[in-house]
């Protein structure tokens, strides 16, 4: 580098300084085979993870993001994002789509994230950091169904 006498130079080659400290180089982001990066992950803490809910969390992005192509009646590689049960039982291809416990060994965040192509959702903007880290700390957490303790609104009379 200009003004960086050769000898620091070299000891930088050699012994590069560790992420974080002053004069450290980014680390590259990991690339998909389509050459885009990878959507990259957050440390998982298991206290968030367990304040996560399928209903309240998870149900609103797979509404929005994947249950155009994958809900009852429009079942694209035969997987159901609209259940706890139909995400266990998987598509047609790599068996459950989620592995509760084992979030980046789930096919659903392989594709989330750009690891398997098409990149999910397909022809669509890809989810956002912060919608993986989600699905990625309610797998984590054992891909809880909290349907069932939902209450039910009385009707009114």
């Amino acid at each position: 580098g200009i003004g960086i006498p050769p000898d620091v130079v070299v000891e930088w080659r050699l012994h590069p300084p560790a992420p974080g400290t002053p004069g450290a180089v980014a680390a590259k982001p990991q690339l998909q085979e389509t050459g885009r990066p990878l959507i990259p992950v957050e440390p998982l803490d298991p206290a968030a993870a367990a304040q996560i809910s399928w209903v309240r969390d998870i149900v609103p992005i797979f509404d929005e993001a994947c249950n155009e192509c994958h809900k009852e009646g429009k079942i694209e590689s035969k997987l159901d994002m609209t259940t706890v049960a139909g995400l266990l039982r998987g598509g047609e291809k790599y068996g459950p789509a989620i592995i509760p416990g084992k979030p980046d060994e789930s096919t659903t965040i392989k594709y989330v994230r750009g690891e398997l192509l098409p990149q999910m959702p397909k022809d669509e903007f890809p989810l956002t950091k912060a919608q993986m880290h989600t699905l990625r700390l309610w797998i984590s957490a054992g891909a809880h169904d909290d349907s069932a303790e939902q209450p039910t609104l009385a009707p009114l009379h």
